[in-house]
């Protein structure tokens, strides 16, 4: 009996999700064509609120001025995600669907969120729709915060957090980084400081690229930047010639995500190379000595 009850359990919350998932394509399809009335089915009548929210027993008064408020609600919502898509210049035909999750929001009221996480371009965000759950199918309920729905602002924390959940358990990314280490420290012992730049994070007081693009060798503060990292590394090596693999992890920061390789020495020593990757590739960022 528990058997059977599991597999109804299991079977009912797939097709939950496959409908919660259904609302999504059909809400960015609803923008992308402009076109609200393709959104019907996913509109409870009054008969459904009043089976959903009343157990069937709403006066009918007050039901037709519940019912009026939502519809009117959502139809004068939905055009503003329209005019955010257009004021922050997205082509709505090429948002693409990352995840679809939900969550319950109040038990006692039956009210759901759908959060759609998407890409459009090099930006990530997140709409947030809220739904309620009837006769397994799921309806409309709000539209909240429509005008910030496509703004960038949250943009590069979302960035971060599916960056993070993708490449935590790659174990080819600490392959990856150890290589890259292997080369930087052949152009450390070479001093070829023109080869080691470029694979450095650019640092400086503008926002716009202060750790967000890669070191440029013909710029001379870069070089100059790169040319005493390399002399860092130099001293390390010299001291640590006997290092052995300590850890490799990620971590989350304001920057983004960092990778980060450490060795220990002989003499209990901890070092540390920090990487962001940026436009798919490594480059070291930060550079940390523990001592015992």
């Amino acid at each position: 009996m528990k058997l059977i009850t599991s597999i109804f359990l299991l079977c009912c919350l797939s097709a939950s999700a496959q409908d919660e998932k259904k609302l999504a394509d059909a809400f960015i399809q609803s923008l992308v064509k402009n076109n609200y009335s393709s959104l019907s089915s996913y509109i409870a009548t009054a008969d459904i609120m009043n089976k959903a929210f009343y157990a069937g027993k709403a006066d009918k008064a007050k039901l037709a001025k519940d019912f009026t408020g939502y519809t009117s609600k959502l139809k004068t919502n939905w055009p503003k995600y329209l005019a955010n898509a257009k004021s922050e210049k997205i082509d709505l035909s090429k948002i693409k669907i990352l995840n679809v999750t939900s969550e319950v929001i109040l038990k006692e009221s039956n009210m759901h969120g759908l959060n759609i996480m998407f890409k459009h371009a090099d930006r990530f965000g997140m709409i947030g729709l809220i739904y309620f759950p009837y006769n397994k199918k799921s309806y409309l309920l709000d539209f909240p915060n429509p005008l910030s729905a496509f703004t960038a602002k949250d943009s590069f924390r979302i960035a971060t957090d599916l960056q993070y959940a993708q490449d935590k358990n790659d174990p080819s990314i600490q392959t990856t980084i150890q290589e890259e280490l292997n080369t930087l420290f052949g152009y450390v012992k070479d001093f070829n400081v023109a080869a080691f730049t470029p694979r450095t994070v650019h640092r400086d007081d503008d926002p716009a690229k202060n750790w967000k693009t890669a070191s440029d060798p013909s710029n001379q503060y870069d070089s100059l930047q790169a040319g005493a990292t390399m002399g860092k590394i130099h001293l390390i090596l010299e001291g640590c010639a006997d290092k052995v693999f300590d850890s490799f992890h990620l971590e989350k920061e304001s920057e983004g995500v960092w990778y980060i390789y450490a060795y220990k020495c002989p003499d209990g020593k901890k070092i540390s190379f920090a990487f962001l990757k940026i436009n798919g590739k490594y480059l070291l960022g930060d550079i940390d000595v523990e001592r015992n």
